[in-house]
């Protein structure tokens, strides 16, 4: 025995009962969600991003692997439409949630008015009410705790139920393992299973595939690794798909200061430093 908590009944299957649904038609046509066309991004005159092609289609994961500051938070957020290519041209046929790498929560709200700040005005108040709830217990988090109360881990938690919750076909993970332990590890990567197999599409960012992604995510995973050209389209297993075409990206370069990826402790009990996203979308989310 560990002696660690049980978990709730809804993380027993990774996901509470509406992780995959609510998906918009797009999700289930086949064609891709999102589509990046010879990509490139330069900060400060150093490229960042140079021809980066992919394509994000209904059920798939998607890992954008690579060292510190090569670029994938900054993918990403190019995938998302929070910033614009240089060069090249990103289409979008539906709205996406994006994780932020530094959370970005709203430093005023509590939990539960992190979640509802990005739900609908127009949900009915039981139902919004019910949904939040569903979100809190699964992760488990406190309705009333603020951002300033919370863990390294709290916080990875609370971000991930508030880019989860919106229920978008395309969800963008800045990350997403990281200040988590192993528990939590199996739990995020049911969730993300629950996505794609309901015809979503998800991308993350990250080092290396998670064991628990790996696992939980089999064939549906594949990995693209971003640095010096070319880059490589590989399954799940490591090995080299011959033919990547759309999907593969052509190549990718040069360093992003805010992309500083490196590998984070499982610290689910420390206090991080509160971080409310530097003037980014609060909600996490973005309407592409």
């Amino acid at each position: 025995m560990t002696g660690e908590k049980p978990m709730p009944p809804e993380a027993e299957n990774g996901l509470p009962p509406e992780a995959g649904s609510g998906l918009p038609p797009e999700a289930g046509s086949g064609r891709p969600l999102v589509k990046a066309m010879r990509v490139a991004k330069a900060f400060g005159g150093k490229p960042v991003l140079a021809d980066v092609s992919c394509s994000l289609h209904p059920g798939t994961v998607t890992l954008f692997s690579a060292p510190s500051g090569s670029g994938k938070s900054t993918l990403l957020e190019i995938l998302a439409g929070v910033q614009a290519p240089d060069r090249g041209a990103v289409e979008r046929s539906c709205p996406a949630s994006l994780m932020f790498q530094d959370n970005a929560l709203v430093p005023n709200l509590d939990a539960e008015g992190n979640l509802a700040y990005i739900l609908p005005p127009s949900m009915p108040k039981a139902e919004r009410a019910e949904k939040i709830a569903s979100w809190l217990k699964l992760f488990e988090l406190e309705h009333r705790v603020y951002p300033r109360s919370m863990s390294s881990g709290m916080k990875r938690r609370l971000n991930l139920a508030r880019a989860l919750i919106a229920g978008r076909a395309v969800t963008l993970l800045d990350e997403p393992f990281a200040f988590l332990d192993e528990r939590w590890h199996g739990v995020v990567a049911g969730l993300i299973l629950a996505k794609a197999s309901a015809g979503g599409a998800v991308a993350l960012a990250g080092h290396e595939p998670a064991p628990a992604l790996v696992k939980a995510c089999g064939g549906l995973l594949r990995v693209l690794e971003l640095g010096a050209p070319p880059v490589i389209l590989k399954d799940a297993g490591g090995k080299a798909q011959e033919d990547a075409g759309e999907n593969a990206p052509e190549g990718s370069t040069g360093k992003h200061s805010e992309d500083d990826g490196g590998k984070h402790p499982a610290d689910d009990g420390g206090k991080g430093p509160e971080n409310n996203g530097g003037g980014r979308n609060p909600q996490g989310t973005c309407d592409l």
